[in-house]
């Protein structure tokens, strides 16, 4: 069998008995096992209603946003003129 050569050449590899590494594999490949049954967890992304949801797509949708992200950035970044094309581009 393939796995018992490998075994072998991965524990002589790594300087360690075969039964050791076979051991230790065996832990990992439980672990790995018992992670994967696990349930999914809940998203930690926060509920957004309706309203915040058409609030924010209106928002992409608006056809002035780079205006409004330049405008915001400008008092932040200066000088505005050379902001616009950076964020275009």
């Amino acid at each position: 069998m393939a796995l018992v050569a490998d075994t072998d050449i991965a524990a002589a590899e790594l300087g360690l008995a075969e039964s050791a590494l076979k051991q230790s594999l065996g832990r990992v490949l439980l672990a790995l096992e018992n992670h994967l049954s696990r349930p999914e967890a809940e998203s930690a992304a926060p509920e957004v209603t309706d309203e915040q949801r058409e609030a924010a797509l209106a928002l992409l949708r608006d056809p002035e946003l780079i205006n409004h992200i330049g405008n915001n950035l400008a008092g932040i970044l200066k000088p505005q003129a050379k902001l616009r094309p950076a964020i275009t581009i």
